[in-house]
């Protein structure tokens, strides 16, 4: 339906770049105020854009509030003709009649086109500042980036109206469940769910006592609305019964009065307080979105371009035959992050020259400052919200493929090879880097000290500074070992400084943390190592869930659950009819009292009979004697009731309003507890198919319509409904003709509102999901912001922006018009109706009482509107409840399994022992419907053993992490400690197992809480634990110390140091398992092996399983397990496996790398020659798996001999003699 609906040419007056361009010129213009000294106003330019069709429709306001209020004065003359004295005529009485049902069609005629035309205005003013506040968004510095968090900006433009001290609130919230959106695999490893529940239910508490507070004073305005006409005609009538002129309360001047008090109170009474209020607001609004808007600047932008992304445009060699002269020169550059960086680590005094077609290689410890981001994010179109389909590897080359097609003239490679393997990285090397861009500058960042050899020139950082330059063989002949930067200082730190890594790094890296990678791997071929994308079936995202048809009734019954139990719920229904009943009740008895005065003034006229001739008066009947005969009015008593059912009735409508309103609030409370809780028990599954944007649209858009729109809405309809039905009621009972004309416009009206509601209702759920992408949209641009940049990606990013917001746009307008739509023929309906009762009251005008005439149309002149919009209340209450339906879907989720083990399962307290992990048969697959990532996994692993994991990018490294802490189900058996993991709590399981992620994830808070949320350890403990790692120095030298302020996604730190707070982390957990999930990967040398030498000491005797792509990390374990396409295609020692030569895996692999550095490898492994024999044939044997079909021979001594090895250990069996029985050839070990 979306793509049916879109088009490629919007309508210019709504399209948002039209828009943009108009607000960006009036914005520009007072920029230049602001540059001349002078303040810059936002409202300023939104008024010289849109102020003069404001004004137009201004007056058009103006002349239906004059209508209004010549309605009633035509109702007096129409009111006298049915009182005994009046002088009016009968063609008077039908010309006045006719006035005030011309009246109701001129209303009608001029409310509904003002109203499109103000909610058009108002369309087209939201739309140019989210498009303003986009482009905005492409050129903020460094410093404003960290002063308004991705949450902030989304709830600037997802909410239309800021709710002053809630919006702070609304604001904290919502950047807190991006950061647990965004990292919520971090998240599940290291069981926060319940610290992380905590900080999102006290920040939902704080937003919710606002909101109460808000809404009782709403309900306070809002509940006595309709009583408040009933207090001015009895303050009215009042008045002239204390100045003793209670003889002329009259029916027409009474309910003239009345019409008159029923416009004011809706003009003054709700329109002006409402109008006040939507001001007020709306000023904070703008200026939330004009500060900004003032946010600093990049400098010097560079023009936004349109890159040519065809490949015929892709030049051969790299460009080699256009022979550009391009080079960069860099002569004693400093650099700081922005004008008030206190970072101690900035760029001093470089100089470099690089000349075409040279290639540079920076090298250099973490924190030196060599970082130069240009990872990819992933175009959220093709690929996925955050590359969830690709792996790290696959995301790398997509960037990598990204900047050729750019055929940029100087590239800047910030160590593109860490991501992937050995044989991927080699051939991207040649093939790629030193190959096709043969012709281009290149400075290539890397810490793979065996490519620095087929480099032009090497540049060595340190701490800011430039250390050392020269060719390879230069540097080799000056003495410089570049095996000693994988070499930590001693009794230094390695992070003395507390710094920043580049800004590229830090967004980019940062944001790419949250990412929550499901690893869905595809196999790479050694034929062919270009990108390989997934599946077809896993490639994109699911699309949102739209629902169809009806809104189902349980949808609004969870909801009044949600909101109260059946005692509050009888309460307001209660209420709400005995608020109804007083209303009507008041206007009764002063249509009796008016109807008393009236007979009685009628009994004097008929009893007495004055004559004055001549000065003489004679008078017919006697006094005395018929005195009695005449109806008396008890003026007080009738004040008196009147009083007291003002009273009630005013209490009544206050209570309803109030118990209303908390109704409301509670459900919308319940409702996001709910959801939240569901969420942070939602599997993986779910996070991965579903984009941050979509998830968090339904914590900001749908839980702030359910907070602020529906509660009205849903007050509104049932108090309309009631009013509405009062009219007909009084109408019918007063002039039984009326039903003539009631019944066909009844069904009329029904007619019309099931003609609406089909389309009403799919047009909001469009709006609702084409709303989604434009937050995903800014979502992913925040997060790949300085990709785009370096990409020139700025204007089709914009373009993509605004295409989202004209799509969302049209849906939005459909909404609006055909909303007007109905109104418009229902209000002429209702003034049809309004034309039946005042002629059925001229064609019955001798039996009408005058004060039940009075009541009747004046009652009827209240309809025309209120009819209406009680339709439209009536939808536009299931249109908010797709909100709810929507909240209602995530409560519904499907989840993890339990969190704690079940009573008589759980293990003790000292389990694991000693960390044994055993699996037989594990296969693993991310969703019922896709293929296998993992297949029939077999190996044992003892206690304490280091376990070195390699393989391929896709191959299932990380598949078997998740299986381990079963973030998706594994088939099979999988045991700890010979307890299997199937049978326990998921957090009984992942306490016993630490983990150092791939993506270092840091969330927003002290670092305190950010090592330990649960506040199970000393200081003294988390100082421990940060001087291990080395990072106590970096963190006391803030003033705030363990309490620092870490960033949004920690942006404040380096790579390397996120990937240490990790460790520290992992060291504070002390469990006997340790997981270490390619955690080097984006680190220098130095770096690494302070994370391995931590790992050695700290982790001596725990069970370690390190995936890694860098051979040098797992050169030193017990064992290598080597996976290919999901199965274990060897494992043993790495010298057993180096052993095999060209026919083995990991042997191969090593020949990928440089001389030197294979050179290197096998000295390292030559250390693990002397292996116990017996714990050699029992664990430490070596396995391969038949790739070739037909397995040979081999010895006890475990050398090959050919292809094809079968492990014991990888079929359960340990012993040091067994058979394996293959295609009927039986061999023994």
């Amino acid at each position: 339906m979306d793509e049916n609906f879109h088009h490629d040419n919007p309508n210019p007056l709504l399209s948002a770049n039209s828009l943009s361009k108009i607000c960006y010129c009036a914005w520009n213009a007072e920029s230049e105020r602001l540059n001349k000294g002078k303040k810059a106003s936002f409202l300023r330019a939104l008024i010289r854009v849109f102020g003069v069709r404001l004004m137009l429709f201004g007056f058009i306001a103006l002349f239906e509030e004059t209508v209004k209020l010549c309605q009633p004065l035509l109702l007096t003359g129409f009111l006298d003709y049915f009182t005994s004295d009046s002088n009016t005529t009968s063609t008077e009485a039908w010309l006045y009649a006719t006035g005030v049902v011309l009246c109701s069609f001129i209303l009608t005629m001029t409310h509904h086109p003002f109203c499109f035309g103000i909610s058009r205005i108002g369309m087209r003013m939201r739309v140019s500042s989210c498009s303003l506040m986009y482009k905005k968004s492409l050129r903020l510095s460094n410093t404003s980036l960290n002063e308004c968090s991705v949450g902030h900006i989304v709830n600037l433009m997802s909410n239309d109206v800021a709710r002053h001290k809630t919006a702070v609130h609304t604001d904290k919230r919502v950047k807190v469940m991006n950061e647990i959106i965004s990292g919520i695999r971090i998240i599940k490893l290291y069981c926060w769910e319940k610290p992380f529940g905590r900080l999102v239910e006290n920040l939902r508490r704080l937003e919710i006592r606002q909101l109460r507070r808000t809404r009782y004073a709403q309900a306070c305005q809002m509940g006595p609305y309709f009583a408040s006409s009933r207090i001015s005609s009895f303050l009215f009538t009042m008045t002239y019964v204390l100045i003793g002129r209670e003889d002329e309360i009259r029916p027409g001047t009474v309910f003239m009065v009345v019409g008159v008090v029923q416009s004011l109170c809706f003009t003054c009474g709700v329109l002006v307080p409402l109008a006040t209020q939507y001001l007020a607001e709306i000023l904070v609004v703008i200026k939330r979105i004009q500060n900004f808007l003032l946010l600093e600047e990049l400098e010097n932008v560079a023009s936004i371009i349109q890159p040519n992304l065809h490949t015929e445009n892709i030049p051969k060699d790299g460009g080699a035959e256009k022979q550009r002269a391009s080079w960069v020169e860099i002569a004693n550059l400093t650099a700081k992050w922005n004008e008030s960086s206190t970072t101690l680590n900035p760029l001093e005094k470089i100089s470099l020259t690089v000349s075409p077609g040279q290639l540079v290689a920076v090298i250099g410890p973490v924190g030196a400052g060599k970082d130069l981001t240009l990872l990819p994010k992933g175009d959220a179109t093709l690929i996925g919200d955050r590359g969830v389909n690709l792996s790290g590897g696959q995301k790398a080359r997509v960037s990598l493929a990204r900047a050729i097609y750019m055929d940029a003239d100087i590239y800047l490679l910030d160590d593109p090879l860490a991501a992937v393997d050995t044989t991927v990285g080699k051939h991207i090397f040649d093939k790629c880097i030193v190959g096709y861009l043969k012709a281009k500058p290149r400075i290539l960042v890397t810490n793979q000290v065996q490519l620095l050899s087929a480099v032009d020139n090497i540049v060595i950082l340190t701490d800011g500074q430039l250390m050392g330059e020269g060719t390879y063989s230069e540097l080799c002949n000056s003495g410089f070992d570049f095996f000693g930067l994988m070499k930590p200082p001693e009794d230094k730190t390695c992070e003395k400084d507390w710094r920043r890594q580049s800004c590229l790094d830090t967004l980019e890296e940062s944001l790419a943390t949250f990412q929550g990678d499901c690893r869905r791997h595809s196999v790479i071929s050694v034929d062919s190592v270009g990108m390989t994308f997934m599946p077809e079936s896993a490639q994109l995202p699911d699309e949102e869930e739209r629902e169809t048809g009806n809104i189902d009734l349980r949808v609004f019954i969870d909801y009044f659950k949600a909101g109260a139990g059946i005692v509050l719920f009888s309460l307001l229904f209660l209420y709400l009819l005995l608020g109804q009943v007083f209303l009507v009740g008041c206007d009764v008895w002063l249509a009796r009292w008016t109807n008393e005065i009236a007979d009685h003034h009628i009994a004097l006229k008929t009893y007495y009979q004055i004559s004055i001739r001549q000065n003489t008066t004679n008078v017919t009947r006697d006094w005395r004697s018929t005195q009695l005969e005449i109806p008396q009015v008890d003026t007080h008593f009738n004040l008196y009731v009147y009083a007291a059912m003002i009273v009630a009735m005013f209490a009544l409508t206050l209570i309803r309003a109030l118990l209303c309103f908390k109704l409301a609030v509670t459900a919308g409370e319940n409702l996001h507890n709910m959801m939240f809780a569901r969420i942070l028990k939602a599997t993986m599954e779910f996070f991965d198919n579903n984009p941050t944007g979509r998830v968090l649209n339904r914590f900001s858009k749908d839980t702030g319509q359910i907070d602020d729109h529906l509660p009205w809405v849903l007050f509104d309809f049932l108090q309309d409904c009631l009013v509405t039905a009062g009219v007909v009621v009084v109408s019918c009972v007063f002039n039984p003709w009326v039903l003539i004309p009631v019944v066909p416009l009844m069904i009329l009206f029904i007619i019309v509102r099931r003609y609406y509601v089909q389309t009403s209702r799919s047009l909001k759920r469009l709006e609702g999901t084409t709303r989604s992408p434009v937050f995903s949209h800014l979502s992913t641009t925040l997060q790949g912001l300085h990709t785009i940049r370096a990409m020139h990606m700025e204007q089709q990013l914009t373009a993509e922006f605004d295409a989202h917001q004209d799509l969302h746009t049209e849906a939005w307008f459909l909404f609006l018009a055909t909303s007007r739509w109905l109104a418009i023929r229902l209000d002429f309906l209702t003034a049809i109706f309004i034309a039946s009762v005042v002629y059925c009251c001229m064609l019955s005008s001798d039996t009408m009482d005058p004060g039940f005439v009075g009541l009747s149309v004046v009652y009827t002149m209240a309809l025309l509107g209120l009819s209406q919009i009680t339709v439209r209340q009536s939808v536009e209450l299931e249109n908010q409840m797709i909100s709810v339906e929507r909240v209602l879907q995530y409560t519904r989720l499907p989840i993890e399994a339990d969190l704690e083990s079940k009573p008589g399962q759980k293990p003790p307290d000292t389990w694991p022992s000693s960390g044994s992990l055993q699996a037989k048969g594990v296969s693993l697959r991310y969703s019922p419907s896709a293929p296998f990532v993992l297949k029939d996994i077999n190996f044992d692993i003892h206690g304490g053993e280091k376990i070195g994991i390699v393989g391929r990018t896709g191959a299932g490294k990380s598949s078997l992490i998740t299986a381990l802490f079963r973030l998706a189900e594994p088939e099979g058996e999988l045991t700890i400690d010979g307890v299997s993991i199937h049978s326990l709590g998921l957090h009984d399981l992942r306490k016993v197992i630490s983990i150092i992620p791939q993506d270092p994830v840091l969330f927003n808070g002290p670092v305190r809480r950010n090592l330990d949320p649960f506040d199970e350890y000393s200081d003294s403990q988390l100082w421990n634990a940060l001087d291990t790692v080395q990072l106590k120095e970096a963190i006391t030298s803030n003033p705030d110390s363990l309490y620092m302020e870490v960033t949004e996604g920690g942006s404040n730190f380096s790579a390397g140091q996120r990937q240490l707070m990790c460790l520290a982390r992992a060291v504070l957990g002390n469990t006997r398992i340790l997981l270490i999930d390619e955690a080097t990967a984006n680190v220098d040398p130095m770096t690494d092996e302070l994370i391995q030498q931590t790992i050695r000491n700290k982790f001596k005797t725990c069970t370690v399983l390190t995936i890694a792509h860098r051979l040098h990390t797992v050169i030193d374990s017990d064992r290598i397990m080597v996976l290919d396409a999901g199965k274990i295609v060897e494992m043993g020692t790495p010298n057993q496996l180096l052993s095999y030569g060209k026919s083995g895996w990991f042997y191969s692999m090593i020949q990928k790398l440089g001389k030197e550095e294979q050179e290197h490898l096998i000295q390292l492994a030559s250390k693990d020659q002397n292996i116990n024999s017996e714990s050699s044939s029992s664990s430490d044997e070596t396995t391969r798996h038949p790739l070739l079909g037909q397995t040979k021979s081999c010895n006890p001594n475990n050398s090959l001999v050919d292809h094809g090895w079968t492990r014991a250990n990888s079929l359960g069996l340990n012993n040091k003699a067994f058979t394996v029985e293959d295609e009927n050839v039986i061999y023994e070990l």
